[in-house]
Parts: structure tokens; sequence; C-alpha cells
């Protein structure tokens, strides 16, 4: 349905009415010119009346036409300048809005989109147009609440909408209305069982339910309807993922990118799926690929970065990390990441500086406590390592590594006792723990108590996963049955 602001665009076009020419007395100058033009019909070539100057024509119509070629040549900024400038002279109008709301949307910009579409509903608030254009902006950009409520006033006139219900269904999955969803969902197949974007959003609902099945015949259906839609496409690769058909999910990845080369996205999904199956050459080029699209979102990056140090590459895992946090400073997972393979890398004081800044970030990261404890100890700042290990232990009284790794720092400086205290406080959280278990051995070995040293070293070697862990403890066992 067309807005009232849309159909009032179309007088803006409208050529000006031109004034009368101004009339003269006839004189002998006249005569001549009479003559002159008489001259030039005869010779072929005639008088044509000259336009007025482009500068006497109105302001807002010159600016509207440069904003309308700028839209049809996808120059969103210009059209968006020439748009703001003529509400700048015609601040109240609702055509001038609308038409700044589309480009905004079009742009990608849901924020200023809200903000042009909230202004031409206080002045028409039954543009039942932009009210839905407002809530597609609106659960772009994650305020699911109020596009809701804007939804609902859509549908409370147009309750047939199947394009509105089929919005609504995923929004209200957004907030968890799982059964609403799938009714509004649902509703929308009813009205129209032709409509491949309904049966789309059934088979996401679906698939968030953990119903896969139920979400691959809504998708298989949808795609029936709609072959060429890249975005249902990529729906049913994510479900043949949760089935295992990681094969199939490439395949429908594929052909959305073919159909859509431009969504990062789904360049990201077949990053991931590439990787499961061990084909990192391809998943490195997708997210490469899905980086050069969106230069501002670090997580290309960062996956990137996981695959090189997964292959060995650290120098080009740190690179990634590095671009990674220059994109997004305020995230401290590149900096976590960085700092990680910094630190397997021995350049500690780097690694202690990136969890240095983890920390800032996110005050309540135990990992990045554990991370940094860990780099100090190596450096031999002791001291340092147990202030962190004891900040871990504040924030979980039962993290049974901060205990062991507490207690190797305290055996390795001389304090036994402090040291077999937090061996046992590890085994109260942590029964199972193997490394506890070899750690108090190994302490109870050093200080001469080599009965409950045998003890702890044969729990492990009986119960322990770790072959290396197991290898260790046979090995004082051997040791000790040989000093019998």
């Amino acid at each position: 349905m067309r807005s009232r602001a849309v159909k009032r665009l179309g007088a803006w076009t409208e050529p000006s009415v031109q004034p009368e020419p101004k009339r003269v007395g006839v004189t002998s100058t006249t005569v001549i010119g009479l003559v002159a033009v008489a001259g030039l019909v005869v010779a072929g070539v005639w008088y044509v009346r000259p336009r007025p100057a482009a500068a006497n024509a109105d302001p807002v119509i010159q600016l509207v036409s440069q904003g309308d070629e700028r839209m049809k040549a996808s120059d969103w900024s210009g059209a968006t300048a020439s748009y703001e400038k003529a509400l700048a002279l015609k601040p109240k109008d609702p055509a001038l809005l609308g038409r700044l709301a589309d480009v905004r949307f079009a742009r990608g910009d849901l924020k200023g989109a809200v903000e042009a579409c909230s202004a031409l509903l206080e002045l028409t608030p039954d543009d039942v147009a932009y009210r839905r254009k407002r809530a597609d902006a609106m659960a772009g950009a994650g305020q699911r609440e109020t596009a809701l409520a804007d939804y609902d006033q859509v549908l409370a006139r147009e309750p047939q909408n199947v394009a509105v219900l089929s919005k609504r269904a995923e929004v209200r999955l957004k907030l968890g209305d799982v059964n609403g969803a799938v009714e509004d969902a649902s509703k929308a197949i009813a009205i129209d069982p032709t409509q491949a974007e309904a049966y789309r959003s059934r088979g996401r609902v679906r698939t968030s339910m953990n119903d896969p099945a139920g979400a691959m015949n809504d998708l298989n259906e949808s795609l029936r309807i709609a072959p060429d839609n890249a975005a249902s496409l990529a729906d049913r690769a994510r479900v043949r993922q949760m089935q295992g058909d990681l094969a199939g999910a490439e395949v429908d990845l594929t052909k959305s990118l073919h159909l859509a080369p431009e969504n990062a996205g789904h360049y990201m999904e077949r990053a991931a799926v590439r990787r499961a199956v061990g084909n990192f050459p391809g998943a490195i080029a997708d997210l490469t690929r899905a980086s050069e699209l969106r230069p501002d979102d670090a997580r290309p990056y960062l996956e990137r970065g996981d695959i090189r140090r997964e292959r060995g590459d650290r120098r080009a895992a740190i690179a990634d990390y590095t671009r990674a946090v220059e994109v997004a400073p305020k995230d401290p997972e590149g900096y976590y990441r960085r700092g990680s393979t910094l630190a397997t890398s021995d350049r500690l004081s780097g690694a202690v500086a990136d969890f240095n800044r983890v920390i800032v970030l996110e005050t309540d990261s135990i990992g990045a406590y554990i991370a940094r404890a860990d780099a100090k100890e190596r450096t031999g700042d002791y001291t340092g390592a147990i202030a962190d290990l004891n900040e871990v232990l504040k924030r979980d009284r039962k993290n049974a590594y901060a205990y062991c790794a507490r207690g190797d720092i305290r055996r390795e400086t001389g304090d036994p006792a402090g040291a077999l205290t937090d061996y046992d406080m590890a085994l109260q959280t942590r029964p199972e723990y193997g490394y506890a278990y070899y750690s108090r051995g190994r302490t109870r070995w050093d200080t001469g108590d080599t009965t409950k040293a045998m003890d702890d070293f044969r729990w492990v070697v009986d119960h322990a996963t770790d072959p290396a862990l197991v290898k260790m403890a046979s090995q004082y066992l051997t040791t000790a049955g040989s000093l019998k």
C-alpha cells in the first residue's frame, strides 16, 4: 500500500507554469524583428523561446530532483545530502521525510531511518507504509519491543498482510515468544500458501525450536516457491549443519553467494563449514572476502586469525588479531586472542599488555586473569601471578585450575605447605582432577612423604586420561620401586 506521503511526491516533479510573454507595442524595431524571424522560418530554422534560468526554479524541487537521480544511481550518501538540504528548507513535509527515510534505510542507517519515519508519523500518524518501514528499521536495529508495537498497529489495520505477519513472527522469535512466532507464520501460510517468506519464517522458528525436520520441510517449500532466494538457502544450510550434512550446507551457501555475492555473513558461514571439514584455504579465502566486504567488522579477522594460529602461522594470526583490535578497540576478544598467541610465541611482555587491556575492558574476565598469571609466572613475576590467581578465586571459589596454578608457584618458590593446601582445595572442588593428584604427589615426594606420594601417582595411572600425565606418574612409581 503506498503511503499518502509517497502519493504527494509526484507534485514536486511537475513543471512550473511559465509566465505569459511580456506584450510590447508594434514599432519599427518590432517590424524589423518580425521580418528577421520570418527569414529564419523560411530558412528552416525555428525560433525557440528560451526557458527561464534554473536559478529561478524552486530550490526544493531542484534538490528533490537531484536526490532522486542520486537514488537511481545508488549514490546513497549523495541522495541523503540532497534530501536533508531540501528538508532544511521545508522541515515539515511528510513526502520529504519519506524520501529521507527510504534512502537512510537503503544505505543501512537504521537509526536515521527510524528518526525520519518517526518525524513523518508525527505528521501523518495513519501512514501504514512508513509505520511498517519504521518497524522494519527498529527490528534491524535491535529495538524489537517497539518494532513489535508498530507491527501490531499495522496488522490492526491490515490483518491479512502476509509480509507483516512474517516479519512479526521473526521479531517474536527473537523476543523468545516461540508460540507467537509459529502462530504468525502459520497464519501467513494459511492466508496465502504461495508466499515463500512465510514458509521461511516458520522454518527459522522451527530451527530455533531444535526441530530440524520441520524446519527443513518449510525451507524446502520456501525454495520450491522461490528457488533463487539467497536467504532461504542460507537458512537451509544452517539446518543441514544441525543434521550433520556439512557437504550439503556448503552447496547451499555456495548457491546463496552466487545469488548474493556481496553478502559477507554468508561468506563467514561458508568459512565455518569449510573449516569444519578441513578446507582451511577455502575458509581463509571466504574470510578474506568477508573482510573486504565488511572492513570495519572485526569478526572475519578474528576467525581468520584462529585458523592461522591453529595451522601454526602465528605471525599471520597476530597480524589478523591486530587488525581486529584496530577495527574494534573496545572489544576485548581481539586483545585476548592476540595475547594468547603472543604468549605461545614467548613474547610475554606483549601478552601481559594485551591481558591488561582485556581486564580494563572486562573486569570480570576470569580467563584474562588466569592467562596473565601464567604469563607473569613465566617472566618470574611470581608475586604478580599469585595476585592474579587470588583475584580469580575471589570471583570463583571453586576454580580448581587457579588453586593448582597457585600451588605450583608456591612449590617453585619454596612454600610446599602452601602448595599442598592449594592442591587439597583443588581436589575438594574437583575430585577427579588428575593434574592436582600428580602435583600433590610430586610435592609430597619432594618433602619426603613418599608413601602418600605413591598413592597420588597410582591414582593418576589408574584414572587419569592424559597420556603425558600418566607417563610422568609412572616414572615416579618406577623410581620408587627401584629405591625399594
